[in-house]
């Protein structure tokens, strides 16, 4: 196990490369096709005709992958919506990548995007009175997850009347699993958040705010991880996506610790433990991981 040796390893910010680039190995392998189904089947929970510009904010929104998904879904189904979306994204490469991605969106481009590198924490610092008819927070509030009460208070306030807040977030399955395997779960609670504690702080908000109202869909997910079994490949740029992907997972830099110690618990504690095979197929090595959908409003 690595937990012996979790004080001697070094944790990774989101804007080291290395975790950059583990996190897009992981985007990767993750399949979607569950997730664009359910919003092409339920966008008229989150979107509904108005009369002037109907405005969306997206907190950290990466490089506009699910984003644009989202938008163009919105544009078929509502071709005559005038949207003002605004991003907030700390990371230039990023932001540089949504704006490249726009353009294959041919659907979205008449729309006002306004991308910002900035995080929440500097945007609320402007103390402007902006509101919003949605709010998406896709896969970030993992960096709150030690202030998610507040959080999910300051993204209330922004919305109008009648708005909603649309979150993605990981479940306990999957990346969780892997960390608690590892014997990192209080050393990594970034990673370790999950829809259970976002739950928590929205039964807490419930409980002063009876007009608050929320629920949380589970959509099936697979993410392929055999390519951890190369971790010790002497192809380095095998061995190198998959150290990265399992420093991701596990919110710590691997490079320079033993291999053979590595090998151990990626292969035979971690993927024993959450992955499965197709059947058919020995060299698949499929990790359930169900995307958790948390969708919140304001009832009058």
């Amino acid at each position: 196990m690595l937990s012996p040796f979790a004080k001697t390893l070094e944790d990774l910010s989101p804007e080291d490369p290395y975790y950059q680039k583990g996190y897009a190995v992981y985007l990767s392998l993750i399949t979607m096709r569950d997730m664009h189904a359910y919003f092409i089947d339920n966008i008229h929970k989150y979107v509904s005709d108005t009369i002037g510009p109907w405005r969306l904010l997206s907190v950290g929104c990466g490089n506009g992958q699910l984003d644009l998904d989202l938008l163009d879904i919105i544009s078929q189904r509502f071709p005559l919506l005038d949207i003002e979306y605004v991003g907030l994204e700390p990371n230039r490469c990023r932001l540089d990548l949504f704006k490249k991605n726009i353009s294959l969106y041919p659907s979205v481009s008449r729309y006002h995007f306004q991308l910002e590198q900035i995080d929440l924490d500097g945007y609320e610092n402007r103390k402007n009175s902006e509101k919003f008819n949605l709010i998406l927070c896709v896969r970030v509030l993992y960096y709150m997850y030690d202030k998610l009460e507040s959080t999910f208070m300051r993204l209330i306030n922004r919305l109008t009347v009648k708005g909603k807040l649309l979150a993605v977030h990981q479940s306990p399955s999957g990346i969780v699993q892997i960390i608690h395997a590892a014997g990192l779960e209080q050393q990594s609670p970034i990673q370790s958040c999950n829809t259970f504690h976002l739950r928590q702080a929205l039964e807490k908000l419930v409980s002063q705010m009876p007009s608050l109202h929320f629920s949380i869909t589970y959509l099936d997910n697979y993410v392929d991880i055999s390519c951890l079994k190369n971790i010790n490949s002497n192809d380095e740029s095998e061995r190198e996506n998959a150290l990265s992907l399992f420093s991701f997972f596990l919110n710590k830099k691997l490079t320079g610790i033993d291999r053979e110690l590595v090998e151990k618990t990626a292969i035979e504690c971690i993927l024993s433990l959450v992955a499965f095979r197709k059947a058919g197929n020995t060299d698949s090595c499929l990790m359930f991981q169900p995307i958790g959908i948390v969708s919140l409003e304001l009832q009058s």
